[in-house]
């Protein structure tokens, strides 16, 4: 038999249409999530426990996970086959077996989105694998689930919640674009609203808008959504509309027609994280983003999230999540997520040759690292994109390894288009850091801006 899951929105797993979810605890729930979203990636139990168990000794962390493993095989081995859904090839890792997923959401999800951006598919192709994605998503990833005692597993939540939600707001807003590219102007507002309702302070939406119901001939709608937006942005900022939105009012409310565009501009806010991006300058870019609260650091790593990657671009993300990494691990972070950069493109072939490559790296020490960071250079180097933007969360739980690596793609990946941007708790006394920024500050493609 297999199992269904629905993680956007309210919790749900089901075999043969039937709900589980009641027979399983919070815990089961949460470790049964765990493991399937990371499916077919092996954990180590201890890791696993880690995330739960935070509080508790190893032996206790390490017993309870036992029995949360037992009551889920208890309640989806029905054939009495043990280790059907839940594969153990030692006492030490443990991995959800991806065979007897029968439906997943959010993979499902993805898997649309990944299909709408291949560039086979026509615009009606794109539009129909854009609804069907955002038929998907029900909710927030896990909307409402939350594990008192299990801080570690409640930040994953996070984080996969607002990588959900930045993968739907790109969907609906491709999918206004492609109506306005048809200029089937009704159809590209519906989009936008549903937009607004989960980012109600987000200018450019309201500019859109306001735009699309002047187009499609709906003017006294267009200045209610002005009148609405600029009341919004009063009552929660204290602050106007931009002028560019504030000139395509006056447009409207005096009848000057409008042009007819292809695609609408889209308009940059007004902060410092504007600028995290240099589109227009070619080469290797790194900027810091240097955090004194936790209010700032919450908001910097939100940012990292919210950097518009259009067309051929793409992002590696390490460290989402806190705690402090052993030697190399960000480096192995690079890596895994690397890997999946290149499944995510269909690109087997390259794919096996790097794993081949990658083989000679099993252990990393001070003999082999300079070929190790050679080899990464190189690999970063082949991928056919316009940019790459690596997001480090958390960088000051990073070893001195990460900043080694970081040294020598500037050094070696100059006529590469990568952007690095990083976040650092300043409360932090790491040392190798501060070497860092003191080797770099001066430099021109290097950026450490103190919030």
């Amino acid at each position: 038999m297999m199992l269904n899951a629905k993680f956007m929105g309210q919790l749900d797993f089901s075999i043969d249409e039937k709900s589980i979810t009641t027979s399983l605890s919070e815990k089961a729930c949460g470790v049964l999530c765990y493991l399937m979203m990371s499916s077919p990636k092996f954990h180590y139990r201890e890791h696993v426990a880690g995330m739960f168990w935070e509080k508790s000794d190893k032996n206790s962390a390490s017993s309870n996970l036992r029995y949360i493993l037992w009551i889920i095989r208890k309640n989806l081995d029905s054939n009495g086959k043990k280790n059907q859904y839940i594969l153990s090839p030692n006492k030490s890792t443990i991995k959800f077996s991806e065979e007897h997923i029968c439906g997943l959401d959010v993979f499902q999800f993805k898997d649309f989105i990944k299909k709408a951006n291949t560039h086979k598919s026509s615009e009606t192709d794109r539009i129909i694998l854009l609804k069907k994605a955002a038929e998907l998503y029900r909710g927030g990833f896990l909307e409402d689930f939350y594990i008192q005692d299990a801080p570690i597993f409640n930040d994953w939540v996070f984080y996969e919640r607002e990588d959900l939600q930045r993968l739907y707001f790109q969907v609906q807003f491709k999918l206004s674009e492609e109506y306005v590219n048809l200029r089937q102007y009704n159809q590209a507002i519906l989009p936008l609203k549903k937009l607004i309702k989960i980012d109600p302070l987000h200018e450019e939406l309201y500019y859109r808008l306001i735009k699309l119901y002047a187009l499609s001939g709906h003017r006294i709608a267009a200045i209610e959504v002005y009148q609405q937006l600029k009341k919004t942005l009063r009552e929660e900022l204290n602050i106007s509309p931009m002028k560019e939105t504030q000139t395509l009012f006056k447009s409207i409310s005096t009848g000057r027609e409008l042009k007819i565009p292809v695609t609408l501009p889209t308009m940059m806010t007004k902060n410092v994280y504007n600028q995290l991006v240099p589109y227009e300058k070619a080469g290797i870019h790194m900027k810091f983003l240097m955090v004194s609260s936790k209010s700032k650091l919450g908001e910097s790593q939100k940012k990292l999230k919210e950097v518009t990657l259009n067309h051929r671009e793409v992002t590696i993300e390490i460290g989402k999540l806190p705690g402090k990494r052993i030697l190399y691990e960000g480096i192995y972070e690079i890596i895994e997520e690397y890997i999946k950069l290149l499944k995510n493109q269909d690109d087997s072939s390259y794919l096996k040759e790097t794993l081949l490559e990658l083989d000679n790296f099993k252990e990393i020490n001070s003999s082999n690292e300079y070929f190790l960071f050679q080899q990464l250079c190189s690999m970063l180097q082949r991928i056919s994109l316009d940019r790459i933007i690596i997001n480090i969360h958390h960088l000051h739980f990073y070893d001195e390894k990460i900043f080694d690596f970081l040294s020598f793609l500037s050094r070696k990946c100059q006529n590469t288009n990568i952007t690095i941007l990083g976040v650092f708790d300043t409360s932090w006394d790491h040392q190798r850091f501060q070497l860092f920024e003191k080797a770099f500050q001066q430099e021109e493609n290097f950026e450490f801006i103190y919030l």
